[in-house]
């Protein structure tokens, strides 16, 4: 077994990566937005919409917290 393994389990490698990609991917949008409606207002409020659905849909979907197993 390699150190990365032992370090960062399979799962946490695709949540690095999805991170990575959307936060890649948020100044493109906001700039497209941006562009199409001459104003940052609804590119800032669309961000906030999506925070706020992130947030509730941590909050009933998780239900308790993941345990490292040592």
């Amino acid at each position: 077994m390699s150190l990365r393994r032992q370090w960062w389990p399979p799962w946490t490698v695709s949540k690095i990566f999805g991170g990575y990609f959307a936060d890649s991917l948020s100044p493109l949008v906001t700039g497209m937005i941006a562009d199409a409606t001459g104003s940052y207002t609804m590119a800032f409020v669309s961000g906030g919409i999506i925070a706020g659905c992130a947030a509730l849909c941590y909050w009933f979907i998780v239900r308790k917290p993941i345990v490292a197993n040592a």
